[in-house]
């Protein structure tokens, strides 16, 4: 027996074809289930969705984004308010890199969505020519401190620099970041 695949994910009209489901956040303060979902829109660009539902029903709502090759990454959910914040990342056309964008905001249910803070508004301490979140770890209860892996890229000599990376509570309304562990690589 030869079984067909549906085209649509578990038979919804909400998820894009081709998706597939990598992980569930509950928010109990909006008694909302968040689902993130992963798929390829180019052959070399992978993209990351959200959809969110009421735990009474069974219908999600995508999230809405402003382009088909931004990604929404390592949403976290508040204890104590509905609302579940992630990391905004945008590919170039080739798929070969990404650059953050930015960390944003979802509110549960009615799904508004708030850009909380992006390279602007971060903090670089002296000799810092940019920084970026790398991505999101955790959030405190109110939503307005992310422990995030954070990069500061310094310049060493003229055409040339140095990137260092940190384990940071990030301040998402002042900019301001302290430094919980010092990482000597992008992924440890």
């Amino acid at each position: 027996m030869d079984a067909q695949r549906p085209k649509q994910p578990f038979g919804s009209h909400a998820f894009e074809p081709g998706s597939e489901c990598v992980g569930l956040l509950y928010n109990r303060p909006s008694t909302c289930v968040v689902a993130q979902f992963a798929r390829l829109v180019d052959p070399q660009i992978p993209v990351k969705d959200l959809y969110y539902r009421r735990s009474s029903s069974s219908d999600y709502i995508k999230v809405p984004k402003d382009d088909r090759i931004r990604s929404y990454c390592d949403p976290v959910s508040c204890r104590s308010r509905p609302y579940v914040l992630f990391n905004v990342v945008q590919w170039d056309k080739a798929g070969a890199g990404f650059d953050w964008v930015s960390i944003s905001r979802l509110s549960l249910p009615d799904g508004a969505i708030a850009k909380l803070i992006d390279s602007d508004g971060l903090k670089l301490p002296n000799g810092c020519i940019r920084g970026w979140v790398n991505s999101i770890l955790d959030v405190n209860d109110d939503g307005t401190v992310v422990t995030c892996r954070l990069a500061l890229e310094f310049a060493t000599q003229p055409q040339c620099s140095k990137v260092e990376y940190a384990i940071r509570d990030l301040d998402l309304i002042t900019g301001e970041h302290t430094v919980l562990a010092s990482l000597p690589g992008v992924f440890v």
